[in-house]
């Protein structure tokens, strides 16, 4: 999977605010800080996703059946996998499971996925970095990933076997998992710096016979193509690689836009999805059009509900023509500005309370208003208790949060930028939206300039 960070894109400031006080605990100025590898350059994302799976039929033992998605997917994320990286094997019965995953200090977490299929790559910064990280991923493995456990009745059962070595690295592992509706399969190797883990999962009672044989063939291939990555030809096409180029990366971002740093732990992505979704908006029921493509690039945040000093999520959402993102800009707007809200609630340090505002914004382009919308979340920590990321239940701090987004329509493309903070205390946060204003627009206008470019290439 690519991740399950409450974020991608511009919905990540909004939806993220609908977290519970009893499950959220955020983060305290003695609360260690875990630093994540930077962004990768664009350059690297490209090369990178490039050599990646892609929506190609690899095998028919690996797409077929009734359940297969068909939508397509791939980017980064740091930390990888987010929230939930996908591990190696799960094993023990109940709240006593554990897992056995990739280990993520200091790598860059590139991911696709297709259909059945998945392949995450974790690039350390140097190849002894990616040999130690294997060694503690090939004990685990070892130690772990075999037996049967029961739970209410139903087993599962982890079996590991030795897979050969690729591209000059060590023996891998397979490592199969087996329940009553679910099955897996996955095949771990490290390919110079990096480890490669590529799986087959789906909700079935049995793993297909020819699985295993063509998941490792495609492993090793997938492997190969990871090692030639810097000269490949170009086989992801002009869009994708064209998003990668324009959008929103570290250096765009100016010093009046805080954002959490890597070495704060500050998050970051670049995620690709076809076919697209539909935006995200304060609206949460506008049933607005989906994109063909949508294309979402984050730097910031800490991957909950509390940002730290700040986070900025880019999101682009492409349509056939012009005229499919007219229809899409139409309802989007009128759903934006339908979550004015005349009679804002007063700030309480008792009850949470949520102000939304929204409006047609001074920034236009190409002749077209764009549309905003801004939120402000307080939580006061009295209204219940936390639980950290261990289990352990604290008292809540106070805090709350603020979002902006300032949307714009771009020929046949749609983009939203959402710049989202916090603080620890309940009350206002000031913002400044004509910064958000300002990075909106160069954002819009290289994207065109990119697009128009590839187009010609």
């Amino acid at each position: 999977m690519i991740s399950t960070r409450t974020h991608w894109g511009a919905v990540s400031a909004i939806a993220g605010m609908a977290v519970a006080l009893s499950v959220v605990a955020a983060p305290t100025a003695s609360a260690r800080v875990e630093p994540v590898a930077p962004a990768p350059s664009a350059e690297d994302l490209v090369s990178a996703t490039n050599a990646m799976l892609d929506g190609f039929v690899w095998s028919k033992a690996l797409t077929t059946g009734p359940d297969n998605d068909s939508q397509y997917t791939t980017g980064f994320t740091n930390p990888p996998g987010g929230q939930d990286p996908l591990p190696a094997c799960v094993y023990g019965a109940g709240p006593g499971s554990t897992s056995v995953e990739v280990p993520d200090t200091g790598a860059v977490g590139f991911s696709a996925g297709s259909g059945f299929l998945t392949q995450d790559v974790y690039q350390y910064g140097s190849e002894e970095l990616a040999k130690r990280a294997w060694q503690k991923l090939s004990r685990g493995i070892g130690d772990h990933c075999s037996g049967t456990w029961s739970r209410d009745g139903a087993s599962t059962t982890l079996t590991r076997t030795r897979l050969a070595a690729i591209a000059g690295g060590e023996r891998g592992w397979a490592v199969a998992t087996k329940a009553a509706s679910y099955v897996r399969y996955s095949a771990l190797h490290r390919v110079g710096d990096a480890i490669q883990m590529v799986s087959y999962s789906r909700e079935s009672g049995r793993l297909g016979a020819a699985v295993p044989t063509a998941l490792n063939a495609l492993a090793r291939r997938l492997a190969a193509r990871w090692t030639d990555r810097a000269t490949a030809a170009n086989r992801q096409g002009p869009l994708l690689t064209g998003a990668q180029m324009a959008m929103l990366t570290t250096a765009d971002i100016p010093t009046t836009l805080p954002v959490t740093s890597p070495t704060q732990g500050g998050w970051s992505g670049f995620s690709a999805n076809e076919p697209g979704s539909e935006f995200f908006t304060c609206a949460s029921q506008a049933n607005l059009p989906p994109g063909t493509w949508t294309m979402s690039s984050s730097r910031g945040g800490l991957g909950d509900v509390y940002s730290g000093p700040g986070e900025i999520d880019q999101t682009i959402n492409t349509y056939q023509t012009d005229d499919a993102a007219a229809l899409a800009w139409r309802r989007l707007r009128r759903a934006v500005l339908g979550c004015n809200d005349p009679t804002p609630a007063r700030i309480s340090q008792t009850r949470s309370v949520r102000r939304i505002s929204s409006g047609v914004s001074a920034l236009s382009f190409s002749g077209v208003p764009g549309v905003w919308s801004r939120e402000l979340d307080t939580y006061p920590g009295s209204e219940g208790t936390c639980s950290t990321n261990s289990g352990t239940v604290v008292p809540c701090p106070d805090f709350s949060t603020k979002a902006y987004t300032i949307y714009l329509l771009l020929g046949s493309d749609i983009q939203a930028l959402t710049y989202y903070t916090t603080r620890d205390a309940v009350g206002e946060i000031p913002l400044d939206q004509l910064a958000v204003n300002v990075l909106a627009e160069q954002l819009a206008h290289r994207w065109n300039t990119t697009m128009q470019v590839q187009d010609e290439g």
